[in-house]
Protein backbone atom coordinates (compact mmCIF):
# COMPACT_ATOMS: atom_id res chain seq x y z
CA UNK A 1 0.00 0.00 0.00
CA UNK A 2 2.86 2.56 0.82
CA UNK A 3 4.40 1.63 -2.48
CA UNK A 4 1.81 2.10 -4.55
CA UNK A 5 0.70 5.84 -2.52
CA UNK A 6 4.70 6.77 -3.07
CA UNK A 7 4.19 5.80 -6.81
CA UNK A 8 1.01 7.87 -7.46
CA UNK A 9 2.65 10.60 -5.87
CA UNK A 10 5.87 10.09 -7.96
CA UNK A 11 3.81 10.38 -10.77
CA UNK A 12 2.12 13.57 -9.73
CA UNK A 13 5.18 15.30 -9.21
CA UNK A 14 6.62 14.44 -12.10
CA UNK A 15 3.61 15.43 -14.84
CA UNK A 16 3.43 18.42 -12.47
CA UNK A 17 7.00 19.52 -12.79
CA UNK A 18 6.76 18.93 -16.85
CA UNK A 19 2.99 20.35 -17.38
CA UNK A 20 2.94 24.13 -17.73
CA UNK A 21 -0.45 24.15 -17.78
CA UNK A 22 -1.08 22.37 -14.01
CA UNK A 23 2.33 24.81 -12.60
CA UNK A 24 0.15 27.89 -14.15
CA UNK A 25 -2.81 26.77 -12.30
CA UNK A 26 -1.41 25.78 -9.24
CA UNK A 27 1.43 28.60 -8.53
CA UNK A 28 -0.30 31.59 -11.20
CA UNK A 29 1.21 32.81 -14.33
CA UNK A 30 4.71 33.66 -13.02
CA UNK A 31 5.59 30.60 -11.05
CA UNK A 32 9.19 30.27 -11.40
CA UNK A 33 9.48 33.56 -10.01
CA UNK A 34 7.01 32.91 -7.25
CA UNK A 35 7.76 32.23 -3.84
CA UNK A 36 4.96 29.48 -3.37
CA UNK A 37 7.12 26.86 -5.13
CA UNK A 38 10.23 27.56 -3.18
CA UNK A 39 7.40 26.77 -0.21
CA UNK A 40 5.47 24.01 -1.47
CA UNK A 41 6.59 22.45 -4.88
CA UNK A 42 10.46 21.85 -3.64
CA UNK A 43 9.62 20.52 -0.27
CA UNK A 44 6.81 18.47 -1.87
CA UNK A 45 9.03 16.95 -4.89
CA UNK A 46 11.57 16.07 -1.87
CA UNK A 47 9.42 14.21 0.39
CA UNK A 48 7.93 12.42 -2.48
CA UNK A 49 11.55 10.98 -3.72
CA UNK A 50 12.36 9.99 -0.22
CA UNK A 51 9.21 8.22 0.33
CA UNK A 52 9.29 6.55 -3.24
CA UNK A 53 12.95 5.84 -2.98
CA UNK A 54 12.21 4.44 0.73
CA UNK A 55 9.68 1.83 0.08
CA UNK A 56 10.73 1.12 -3.14
CA UNK A 57 14.16 0.52 -1.24
CA UNK A 58 12.39 -1.75 1.21
CA UNK A 59 10.09 -3.26 -1.22
CA UNK A 60 13.18 -4.42 -2.93
CA UNK A 61 15.12 -5.71 0.17
CA UNK A 62 12.54 -8.01 1.53
CA UNK A 63 11.84 -9.54 -1.91
CA UNK A 64 15.88 -10.37 -2.35
CA UNK A 65 16.30 -11.41 1.37
CA UNK A 66 13.09 -13.89 0.37
CA UNK A 67 14.87 -15.34 -2.39
CA UNK A 68 18.22 -15.67 -0.83
CA UNK A 69 16.67 -17.87 2.06
CA UNK A 70 14.83 -19.63 0.00
CA UNK A 71 17.82 -20.71 -2.12
CA UNK A 72 19.90 -24.13 -1.85
CA UNK A 73 23.31 -22.28 -1.93
CA UNK A 74 22.30 -20.03 0.96
CA UNK A 75 21.15 -23.25 2.86
CA UNK A 76 24.14 -25.02 1.93
CA UNK A 77 26.51 -22.72 2.83
CA UNK A 78 24.92 -21.77 6.22
CA UNK A 79 25.14 -25.66 7.18
CA UNK A 80 28.85 -25.28 6.08
CA UNK A 81 29.37 -22.86 8.01
CA UNK A 82 28.09 -24.50 11.23
CA UNK A 83 29.73 -27.75 10.71
CA UNK A 84 32.67 -25.87 10.35
CA UNK A 85 32.26 -23.91 13.52
CA UNK A 86 31.09 -26.88 15.38
CA UNK A 87 34.34 -29.16 14.44
CA UNK A 88 36.89 -26.29 15.34
CA UNK A 89 38.67 -27.68 18.79
CA UNK A 90 38.04 -24.18 20.46
CA UNK A 91 34.28 -24.78 19.83
CA UNK A 92 33.76 -26.69 23.01
CA UNK A 93 36.20 -24.84 25.46
CA UNK A 94 34.11 -21.55 24.22
CA UNK A 95 30.87 -22.87 24.92
CA UNK A 96 31.69 -24.24 28.62
CA UNK A 97 33.57 -20.49 29.20
CA UNK A 98 30.21 -19.66 28.27
CA UNK A 99 28.11 -21.25 29.77
CA UNK A 100 29.85 -20.85 33.35
CA UNK A 101 29.86 -17.83 33.38
CA UNK A 102 28.38 -16.26 36.61
CA UNK A 103 26.25 -14.05 33.61
CA UNK A 104 24.40 -16.61 32.17
CA UNK A 105 23.86 -19.08 35.00
CA UNK A 106 22.21 -16.05 36.40
CA UNK A 107 20.36 -15.36 33.36
CA UNK A 108 19.51 -18.84 32.79
CA UNK A 109 18.40 -19.40 36.56
CA UNK A 110 15.71 -16.33 36.71
CA UNK A 111 14.34 -17.46 32.97
CA UNK A 112 13.71 -20.63 34.59
CA UNK A 113 12.02 -19.56 37.48
CA UNK A 114 9.66 -17.65 35.77
CA UNK A 115 8.60 -19.43 33.44
CA UNK A 116 8.14 -22.10 36.44
CA UNK A 117 6.53 -19.35 38.63
CA UNK A 118 3.96 -18.43 35.61
CA UNK A 119 0.35 -19.62 35.77
CA UNK A 120 -0.20 -20.38 31.68
CA UNK A 121 3.14 -22.74 32.64
CA UNK A 122 2.04 -24.35 35.10
CA UNK A 123 -1.79 -25.05 32.94
CA UNK A 124 0.20 -26.14 29.92
CA UNK A 125 2.55 -28.37 31.81
CA UNK A 126 -0.28 -29.56 33.94
CA UNK A 127 -2.23 -30.79 30.89
CA UNK A 128 0.56 -31.95 28.48
CA UNK A 129 1.73 -34.44 31.21
CA UNK A 130 -2.08 -35.45 31.68
CA UNK A 131 -2.42 -36.39 27.96
CA UNK A 132 1.13 -38.25 27.89
CA UNK A 133 0.01 -40.37 30.80
CA UNK A 134 -3.62 -40.35 29.62
CA UNK A 135 -2.47 -42.21 25.98
CA UNK A 136 -2.98 -45.37 24.86
CA UNK A 137 0.31 -45.83 23.64
CA UNK A 138 2.10 -44.60 27.30
CA UNK A 139 0.04 -46.86 29.13
CA UNK A 140 0.88 -49.63 26.99
CA UNK A 141 4.51 -49.21 27.25
CA UNK A 142 4.59 -48.62 30.93
CA UNK A 143 2.30 -51.65 31.28
CA UNK A 144 5.07 -53.94 28.87
CA UNK A 145 7.88 -52.46 30.82
CA UNK A 146 6.40 -52.98 34.39
CA UNK A 147 5.84 -56.91 33.42
CA UNK A 148 9.02 -57.47 32.03
CA UNK A 149 11.22 -55.70 35.62
CA UNK A 150 8.97 -57.31 37.54
CA UNK A 151 9.95 -61.06 35.93
CA UNK A 152 13.06 -59.85 35.83
CA UNK A 153 14.92 -62.12 38.88
CA UNK A 154 17.89 -59.51 39.19
CA UNK A 155 15.49 -57.03 40.27
CA UNK A 156 13.77 -59.02 42.78
CA UNK A 157 17.36 -59.99 44.86
CA UNK A 158 18.26 -56.44 44.38
CA UNK A 159 14.94 -55.22 45.97
CA UNK A 160 15.48 -58.14 48.94
CA UNK A 161 19.18 -57.06 49.26
CA UNK A 162 18.17 -53.37 50.16
CA UNK A 163 15.00 -53.94 51.73
CA UNK A 164 17.18 -56.28 54.28
CA UNK A 165 20.05 -53.85 54.63
CA UNK A 166 20.12 -51.98 57.83
CA UNK A 167 21.01 -48.34 56.57
CA UNK A 168 17.79 -48.89 54.43
CA UNK A 169 16.06 -49.82 57.37
CA UNK A 170 16.91 -47.09 59.71
CA UNK A 171 16.07 -45.04 57.28
CA UNK A 172 12.49 -45.72 56.48
CA UNK A 173 12.52 -45.84 60.25
CA UNK A 174 13.36 -42.24 60.80
CA UNK A 175 11.10 -40.97 57.62
CA UNK A 176 8.17 -42.87 59.25
CA UNK A 177 9.04 -41.55 62.76
CA UNK A 178 9.42 -38.14 61.36
CA UNK A 179 5.99 -38.28 59.45
CA UNK A 180 3.43 -39.70 62.54
CA UNK A 181 5.24 -36.83 64.71
CA UNK A 182 3.92 -34.42 62.04
CA UNK A 183 1.03 -32.65 63.59
CA UNK A 184 -0.25 -32.02 59.87
CA UNK A 185 -0.31 -35.66 59.12
CA UNK A 186 -2.23 -35.97 61.96
CA UNK A 187 -4.58 -33.91 62.04
CA UNK A 188 -5.18 -35.44 58.46
CA UNK A 189 -5.27 -38.81 59.62
CA UNK A 190 -7.52 -37.85 62.24
CA UNK A 191 -9.54 -36.72 59.85
CA UNK A 192 -9.60 -39.38 57.66
CA UNK A 193 -10.76 -41.92 60.33
CA UNK A 194 -13.85 -39.92 61.26
CA UNK A 195 -15.04 -39.47 57.62
CA UNK A 196 -14.14 -43.25 56.90
CA UNK A 197 -16.17 -44.61 60.31
CA UNK A 198 -18.67 -42.41 59.89
CA UNK A 199 -19.71 -44.17 56.97
CA UNK A 200 -22.20 -46.88 57.01
CA UNK A 201 -20.73 -49.38 55.00
CA UNK A 202 -17.44 -48.90 57.03
CA UNK A 203 -18.90 -49.26 60.17
CA UNK A 204 -21.21 -52.31 58.91
CA UNK A 205 -17.84 -54.24 57.72
CA UNK A 206 -15.97 -53.56 60.84
CA UNK A 207 -18.64 -54.99 63.03
CA UNK A 208 -19.29 -58.13 60.75
CA UNK A 209 -15.23 -58.67 61.47
CA UNK A 210 -15.51 -57.57 64.92
CA UNK A 211 -18.27 -60.91 65.43
CA UNK A 212 -16.48 -62.97 63.08
CA UNK A 213 -12.97 -62.74 65.38
CA UNK A 214 -15.07 -62.97 68.21
CA UNK A 215 -17.13 -66.32 67.13
CA UNK A 216 -13.02 -67.38 66.45
CA UNK A 217 -12.18 -70.22 68.55
CA UNK A 218 -8.60 -69.66 67.57
CA UNK A 219 -8.79 -65.89 69.62
CA UNK A 220 -10.11 -67.64 72.47
CA UNK A 221 -7.43 -70.34 73.11
CA UNK A 222 -4.46 -67.48 72.21
CA UNK A 223 -6.22 -65.31 74.83
CA UNK A 224 -6.24 -67.99 77.40
CA UNK A 225 -2.96 -69.10 76.27
CA UNK A 226 -1.57 -65.78 76.59
CA UNK A 227 -3.35 -64.95 80.16
CA UNK A 228 -1.95 -67.96 81.98
CA UNK A 229 1.66 -67.31 80.24
CA UNK A 230 1.38 -64.23 81.84
CA UNK A 231 0.11 -65.14 84.88
CA UNK A 232 3.37 -67.60 85.29
CA UNK A 233 6.23 -64.90 84.20
CA UNK A 234 5.20 -61.25 83.66
CA UNK A 235 2.07 -60.59 86.15
CA UNK A 236 3.00 -60.67 89.87
CA UNK A 237 6.71 -61.01 89.61
CA UNK A 238 6.60 -58.06 92.10
CA UNK A 239 4.67 -60.30 95.02
CA UNK A 240 6.75 -63.33 94.26
CA UNK A 241 9.99 -62.47 93.11
CA UNK A 242 11.59 -62.93 89.69
CA UNK A 243 10.43 -65.70 87.50
CA UNK A 244 12.89 -68.11 86.98
CA UNK A 245 13.73 -70.18 83.59
CA UNK A 246 12.55 -73.03 85.34
CA UNK A 247 9.58 -72.49 86.63
CA UNK A 248 6.21 -73.79 85.41
CA UNK A 249 3.59 -73.11 87.44
CA UNK A 250 2.77 -70.53 90.64
CA UNK A 251 4.06 -72.67 93.53
CA UNK A 252 7.10 -71.92 92.10
CA UNK A 253 7.31 -68.26 93.36
CA UNK A 254 5.50 -68.60 96.42
CA UNK A 255 7.27 -68.91 99.57
CA UNK A 256 9.36 -65.67 98.18
CA UNK A 257 6.04 -63.38 98.82
CA UNK A 258 5.66 -61.58 102.16
CA UNK A 259 2.15 -60.29 102.81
Amino acid sequence: MHLVTSTVLGVIGVYTWNSDKMSIALFGEHWQDSYVWWLMAVPLYIYVGIYFARYVGSFLARTWAKEISKSSVTHKAVVELARGVLSDPATPALLASVINHETVQNSIRDVTATLLSSPQVQHAASLSSAAVLQHPATLEAAATATGSMLKNPQLAQDLEACLDSSEMTAFVATQVCELLQNQKVADAAADFLHDLFSKPQASQVLKDRAVSIIQDPKVYRAGGRGLVESLNFGAIPRCFGSPTSNASSLNDHVPSCDV
